[in-house]
């Protein structure tokens, strides 16, 4: 099995879900902590031994009309630091809704927490559903 693991990057807080090339499937896994934009580089390391990851899905986030939020650079440059510190692809997939469609799917006193989760997994599993390339053979 190809291990994958998306995220839903903020600068507070950084939703993680885990899922697999053969089963199609994302499940949200946790959220780790950022401080000032700059993420827990070894909650991530831990993350990267344990699942051991073909690369990595980001959520790109963009205003709804297409255009970039201010968030988006900082998301850039997470991805830039996640292909230079663990030598993996990382794609990104427009995260529009995600949060909306992660509230709408969880009980209404849920904490942030479990929201940047599912928001993960949200990315994680469209990717699987639309955007996911095929493995090399």
């Amino acid at each position: 099995m190809t291990n994958w693991i998306g995220f839903d990057y903020g600068k507070r807080y950084i939703g993680v879900a885990v899922g697999h090339s053969s089963t199609r499937q994302a499940c949200a896994l946790k959220t780790i902590t950022a401080r000032k934009g700059v993420p827990d580089w070894k909650s991530i390391d831990l993350l990267v031994s344990d699942w051991n990851p073909q690369g990595f899905i980001l959520g790109y986030p963009l205003n709804m009309d297409g255009s970039q939020q201010t968030l988006t650079k900082h998301v850039l440059t997470f991805q830039k630091n996640l292909i230079q510190q663990y030598q993996k692809p990382c794609y990104l997939v427009d995260e529009r809704l995600s949060s909306y469609q992660a509230k709408s799917s969880l009980p209404k006193d849920v904490n942030k927490k479990d929201l940047d989760s599912k928001s993960a997994q949200i990315i994680l599993q469209h990717w699987f559903d639309e955007d996911m390339p095929m493995p090399p053979t």
